[in-house]
């Protein structure tokens, strides 16, 4: 973070952690999940034009975000990923914090480490959830993502990397 040298003070990364997802968890769904859904589709573009991911038909996952204690349900619908606030759990529930979704989406971390080391969880149909962890595995979302949202997304993980790292020194 050369370019953004105050972001190297401890109580920088706590405070902007804390501000971020205050308003994330208070982002009105309204607002939240059409632009969830434009970012995945823009994303996927390509696999979802390929027919890569007609294993989700008639399948519901659900992102599980602790840290920002809101639950979403993504799903394929006409060979879109349709995101909606969920009200039940999908077939398959993805489980974890902010950084560990985030890691997974820049593949700063191994997949089956971030499982591992339940940074982030299956529940449900572990069958669809192997499929799903191994799709985005196999895709290279930092060719797909819009410059501005991947550098949002390294900033995020930034923050998070070095707010845990200061919690984990004071205790």
């Amino acid at each position: 973070m050369q370019h953004l040298p105050f972001l190297n003070s401890p109580a920088i990364h706590n405070g902007l952690q804390k501000i971020l997802w205050k308003a994330a968890s208070k982002a009105p769904c309204s607002l939240a999940n059409p632009l969830i859904e434009v970012i995945l589709n823009r994303s996927l573009k390509r696999p979802l034009a390929n027919g890569e991911l007609v294993f989700m038909k008639d399948r519901l996952l659900t992102l599980e975000i602790i840290d920002l204690d809101r639950s979403l349900n993504i799903e394929l619908v006409d060979n879109r990923l349709k995101c909606e606030l969920a009200d039940n759990q999908g077939d398959v529930t993805f489980k974890g914090k902010v950084a560990g979704f985030v890691a997974l989406a820049l593949k700063t971390q191994d997949p089956d480490t971030l499982f591992f080391n339940r940074s982030l969880s299956i529940r449900g149909d572990t069958e669809l959830g192997l499929e799903i962890k191994n799709f985005i595995d196999r895709q290279d979302l930092t060719d797909s993502l819009d410059p501005p949202l991947l550098q949002a997304l390294h900033l995020l993980e930034t923050v998070t990397q070095r707010s845990n790292e200061c919690a984990a020194r004071s205790r």
